[in-house]
């Protein structure tokens, strides 16, 4: 299918930057004296290269978000996600947690997930944050979460991870690293 890339320009260096290198761009500019939007397009999706993605047997949210794969760089963690159609209004926050094999959180860190407006049916989306792999982590932990507004705002609202049958079995999914 056709893929597009869109690279905002607070996005800063990331790790699939070599994988969107392409000579051939277009350019769409902010305000007056902001800096451009920068536009890639190919005719199918380029195939990525930086590390290994392990894939998972597809996890869903009550969402119809799906995570299907991880894979960690040098400084950050990778995770493959599969979306539902679009959901207007829905905006979600995910966290990556790292667990050592005592079951102590030995790193966090959370960010805006791609904007339930821009979902469609089926796409796949990678998202990464800083998070460096070292010798005592033994867990991660995937979540998906909804930030509170107006009067529930200071709370949170997790989405919940479904079983097969489409019940609720828990908030994250917990990745063993071993």
């Amino acid at each position: 299918h056709p893929f597009t890339v869109v690279i905002a320009p607070e996005s800063g260096p990331n790790p699939v930057d070599s994988l969107y290198a392409k000579d051939d761009l277009e350019i769409y500019p902010t305000r007056s004296g902001g800096v451009d939007h920068l536009v890639y397009s190919w005719d199918s999706a380029p195939e990525w290269k930086n590390g290994d993605l392990h894939p998972l047997e597809p996890e869903r949210f009550d969402n119809g978000v799906l995570l299907t794969g991880y894979g960690f760089s040098d400084t950050e963690v990778v995770l493959h996600w599969q979306l539902p159609a679009q959901q207007i209004g829905t905006d979600y926050q995910f966290s990556a947690q790292l667990f050592d094999a005592a079951g102590l959180r030995i790193a966090q860190q959370d960010t805006t997930f791609w904007h339930g407006r821009h979902w469609c049916d089926g796409d796949k989306l990678l998202t990464w944050v800083p998070l460096k792999l070292d010798d005592r982590a033994a867990t991660l932990k995937v979540s998906l979460y909804k930030l509170g507004v107006g009067v529930e705002s200071g709370q949170y609202f997790p989405a919940n991870l479904l079983d097969e049958m489409g019940n609720a079995k828990g908030q994250s999914i917990d990745i063993s690293l071993d």
